[in-house]
């Protein structure tokens, strides 16, 4: 069976010492941002890539080492340079191919980009090189965690526990020797958060703020996701991005620009899609060149504001950016099919399932069009598709778009059978739609 990556770290960055929530949460927050985008209805998180830290490329490329392309590529990811950060984790491999966290970074990349296969066998890869690593040093805490991150990935939840647990052993040990370690509480949240455990996780981001000026800005940031994230307590994390956005100077670009995307992220949860719309304008505006998931979530707002024709073109805007992810073509092809251009909102939906055969969101999008010009059988093979691949997901926000995308295809299949006079099958399929929990 083909197990779809969307686990909570097949979306992360990589969770290692000091590398800090919003670099461990990049990649789920665009997973939210994923299935937001290819929603008709409903509250769907979307959020900025928040990626890791900046590195210096003044080194000359016959100079570079691994760890060096490995970093360029982070570098390159947080810029929104997803094709080029891929190929420098190649470029890292080649020199050094035991080098696992560019392996776990390909990993991410082909899991963002809906590349199941590919993904699973970069992360069974970095799998390997962890396990040899400890076996060598089982002390080592940077590769327990990181062997979480990849197992989660792979679905093997029980073993990504385990993991995890021997790291925060470490960080225990470490605490009980200096309880006024920031950067191990910092880390110790970033285990926990990576667990699940998400209250336990803001409690240790509570340590780090009173025990490091210096770092409380970035630990209001990691709570503010927290909150969205992992609780869905929208009001919280607005309340958190805001004291950030006190701590962090005006003049600190790359953070305000990541507060003003988390806010936007906040307000769409919330349903304050006018006042998201102005936040994420306020990102783009901070980082123009580097945008592509403030456009769209500003699309996402766009849309649900009932503003099609400007979705659309910011919409364009993150495909000009970013044009092999399917889900910019699926949320194009919604507003396109709100406005009566079917046959364009049906080429959107085809380039979608170019990137994805397996886009379920594109397949219901199809579905309705064939519905609309009296296709029925056509309709129902598509919904049927749309119920196949509806996506599954860890995360309370993700659970609910993957229900509410079976429940409507149920009950527009439902729609297509009664049509064909199907009633009996017909009901059955708007029962089914109901147990998901489907309202009209």
């Amino acid at each position: 069976m083909d197990v779809k990556i969307e686990s909570l770290e097949a979306r992360c960055g990589l969770l290692k010492s000091g590398a800090g929530l919003r670099s461990a949460l990049g990649m789920i927050a665009l997973a939210a941002l994923s299935r937001l985008l290819k929603s008709g209805a409903g509250t769907r998180s979307a959020l900025a890539l928040i990626a890791l830290a900046a590195l210096c490329s003044c080194t000359f490329a016959q100079e570079m080492t691994s760890q060096d392309w490995y970093k360029k590529g982070l570098d390159l990811s947080k810029n929104g340079s997803y094709e080029e950060a891929f190929q420098a984790y190649d470029k890292a491999i080649q020199i050094d191919p035991q080098n696992a966290d560019a392996w776990v970074s390909k990993g991410h990349i082909s899991s963002f980009m809906d590349k199941t296969d590919d993904a699973r066998k970069e992360y069974e890869i970095a799998l390997g090189i962890l396990n040899q690593t400890l076996e060598e040093n089982p002390q080592d805490d940077s590769a327990w965690i990181e062997k979480g991150v990849v197992l989660s990935c792979l679905g093997r939840d029980a073993e990504a526990i385990d993991a995890r647990e021997n790291a925060l052993e470490i960080y225990n040990r470490t605490l009980q020797k200096n309880p006024g370690d920031a950067s191990a509480w910092e880390t110790k949240a970033l285990i926990l958060a990576g667990m699940g455990r998400w209250d336990e996780a803001i409690k240790a981001y509570d340590e780090v703020i009173e025990h490091s000026a210096a770092k409380a800005p970035g630990a209001w940031m990691d709570k503010a996701m927290c909150y969205s994230e992992g609780l869905g307590m929208i009001n919280e994390s607005i309340d958190a991005w805001a004291m950030a956005a006190e701590l962090i100077p005006v003049d600190d670009i790359e953070n305000q620009s990541t507060i003003w995307s988390g806010m936007a992220k906040s307000l769409s949860d919330a349903g304050r899609y006018g006042e998201a719309l102005q936040a994420y304008e306020k990102a783009i505006e901070l980082n123009p060149v580097h945008g592509w998931p403030n456009w769209s979530g500003k699309a996402y707002a766009l849309y649900m504001l009932g503003r099609y024709n400007e979705c659309i073109e910011a919409c364009d805007a993150a495909i000009e950016m970013l044009p092999e992810h399917p889900d910019i073509w699926v949320c194009k092809g919604n507003s396109l099919y709100h406005l009566g251009r079917l046959e364009e909102a049906l080429e959107a939906y085809d380039k979608a399932l170019e990137f994805n055969p397996k886009e379920g969101a594109a397949w219901m999008g199809k579905g309705r069009i064939f519905y609309d010009n009296g296709r029925y059988e056509a309709a129902i093979e598509a919904y049927d598709k749309a119920i196949e691949f509806a996506p599954f997901n860890v995360t309370p926000v993700l659970d609910l778009y993957a229900m509410n995308l079976s429940a409507t295809a149920w009950h527009a299949k439902g729609e297509a059978l009664m049509a064909l006079g199907r009633n009996y099958e017909s009901e059955a399929a708007v029962s089914r739609a109901g147990e998901l929990g489907y309202e009209n």
